[in-house]
């Protein structure tokens, strides 16, 4: 069985600025139809390198950036200017618990975790929890088809298991957007009742 978890020793890899190219925010940003978030919960953060592309667009906003890493939480504290400007938090979690307050967040991301994850459902019970009614989740993950880099094929999750997931954690309005080749990307939102 390969090993699902990311190795902080290639924390250099989760900087790679090709990556604003094959996951462009620029691109599934306008999907997320977010009227002046306030609160963003950057789930398996790594370094940030997506947080700060989300505060760049969100300008009122705060964003959360949690991960199961200590390593990447300091690499953040002692790099990004956001965490010093307090636009940037870090929280350190375990695999499937939010340290987080229920019904706070207008979105939650999870971008190329959820192939990583040993329980899946008790995460996205979690995050229903901590969203808003009617708040967003974004999952951004490898598809699950060879590709030039990423992941062992055997450990990443198809579109349709995700979708069965969140249906099962309580989401609704689940889309799937075809807009990227090697990435698939779902949007769903915390019921409004």
């Amino acid at each position: 069985m390969a090993e699902i978890k990311f190795n902080p020793k290639k924390l250099a890899k989760l900087n790679n600025p090709a990556r604003l190219v094959s996951q462009n925010p620029d691109v599934f940003w306008p999907l997320l139809k977010l009227d002046d978030p306030q609160l963003i919960f950057d789930i398996g953060c790594g370094t940030g390198f997506f947080s700060v592309e989300f505060l760049k667009r969100a300008p009122n906003a705060k964003v959360i950036g949690l991960d199961i890493a200590e390593v990447m939480l300091q690499w953040i504290e002692e790099n990004r200017p956001e965490f010093k400007q307090g636009k940037l938090v870090t929280l350190l979690m375990p695999e499937d618990k939010l340290p987080l307050d229920p019904a706070t967040g207008d979105l939650a991301t999870m971008i190329n975790l959820h192939h990583e994850l040993h329980n899946p459902a008790g995460l996205l019970g979690e995050i229903r929890i901590a969203l808003k009614p009617g708040g967003t989740l974004m999952i951004l993950d490898w598809k699950a088809k060879e590709t030039a880099s990423g992941p062992p094929i055997e450990i990443r999750i198809s579109q349709e298991t995700v979708f069965a997931q969140l249906t099962e954690a309580g989401f609704e309005e689940l889309t799937g957007h075809e807009v990227f080749e090697d990435f698939f990307l779902i949007t769903a939102k915390r019921p409004k009742a």
